[in-house]
């Protein structure tokens, strides 16, 4: 949902992370409320404001700032053929890598989401997401739970033309 994908200029590192635009709004935030905890702290008007504001003045700038240290990324390397994730703050993030003979499929599958209409289909019909996750020998590497589904036949297409090894897709 969040991602963005980029290929290397030497095209042999494809990597999905966290879009730009995000981390941009998550900046742009906690400045804006910084701003704010910082002008009622000046103003002397902090111990007017109720329990709740206060919990909210001092948590809300520093989760943000937490947001906009996260990383969130997959990357492919078709040179040297290993999938790695990167999860975490930027300093204190877990990195796992895998070899290439442990891809085994990708799980690609239609989720109707629940509720919400779709505009561009008939009416009546429920908005359609697409899972899309990487399967290793051992587990399941979630790229996105509720991708549009021309997002992630794009993402797919990326993959197999990317990657030197055939890939099954799981539907």
């Amino acid at each position: 949902m969040f991602y963005s994908v980029y290929l290397s200029k030497d095209n042999l590192i494809l990597s999905w992370r966290m879009s730009t635009g995000l981390r941009v709004a998550l900046a742009f935030a906690f400045l804006s409320v910084s701003a704010v905890l910082f002008r009622v702290l000046a103003s002397g008007d902090f111990t007017g404001t109720s329990p709740f504001g206060r919990v909210n003045l001092i948590l809300l700038p520093f989760l943000l700032f937490l947001g906009v240290l996260y990383e969130d990324s997959i990357v492919l390397n078709r040179k040297d053929e290993w999938l790695e994730t990167r999860t975490g703050l930027i300093f204190l993030k877990r990195i796992r890598r895998w070899k290439a003979e442990d891809l085994t499929g990708i799980e690609y599958r239609t989720v109707r989401g629940s509720g919400k209409t779709d505009n561009t289909g008939p009416a009546g019909n429920l908005r359609v997401r697409v899972f899309f996750a990487f399967q290793m020998r051992n587990q399941l590497v979630i790229l996105d739970r509720s991708c549009r589904p021309g997002k992630a036949e794009t993402w797919l297409r990326a993959f197999q033309a990317f990657w030197p090894r055939s890939v099954d897709v799981v539907q």
